[in-house]
């Protein structure tokens, strides 16, 4: 490849980082010089002058200058809500994996019909009649009265 002077040194701006395509012009950090050109690493994008990850970078989300919202994530290229402390960002939503019949313990871990979902497991919730009133009481675990929810 054909060398370049730079002031006092020789340098070939195809691929030197501080010369890439002529004398001083030097890649930002995280970026390669490639056949003159200053260039990212492998899946990262160049937006401007740095390199970032459109896949999380909340200020270039899926895309350069693609500014996600004060109260969302980047999550795979798209603007999600930042779920509160307690809650887990399941699909596009934000919710409780200890009570949610949906995503009981897991995202996508659904309970069957019939079943409910507390402290991250599905049950079956069992009922008993009362003699004197007939009425159905739900129980918990124990087999006493559950708790209303």
């Amino acid at each position: 490849a054909p060398k370049l002077a730079c002031g006092e040194t020789c340098v070939n701006a195809q691929t030197d980082p501080a010369n890439c395509g002529g004398c001083g012009l030097a890649c930002a950090s995280g970026q390669s010089c490639s056949a003159g050109v200053c260039t990212c690493a492998s899946g990262a994008t160049r937006c401007g002058e740095a390199c970032v990850d459109t896949g999380s970078d909340t200020e270039n989300c899926g895309g350069c200058e693609e500014r996600c919202e004060a109260n969302e994530l980047c999550e795979e290229g798209a603007c999600v809500e930042d779920c509160a402390a307690g809650r887990t960002l399941c699909g596009t939503g934000c919710v409780d994996l200890d009570s949610d019949r949906a995503n009981c313990g897991a995202c996508g871990t659904a309970c069957a019909q019939g079943q409910s979902c507390a402290g991250g497991a599905c049950s079956a919730t069992v009922f008993a009649a009362c003699f004197n009133t007939g009425e159905l009481v739900a129980l918990d675990d124990d087999l006493q009265p559950a708790a209303a929810s």
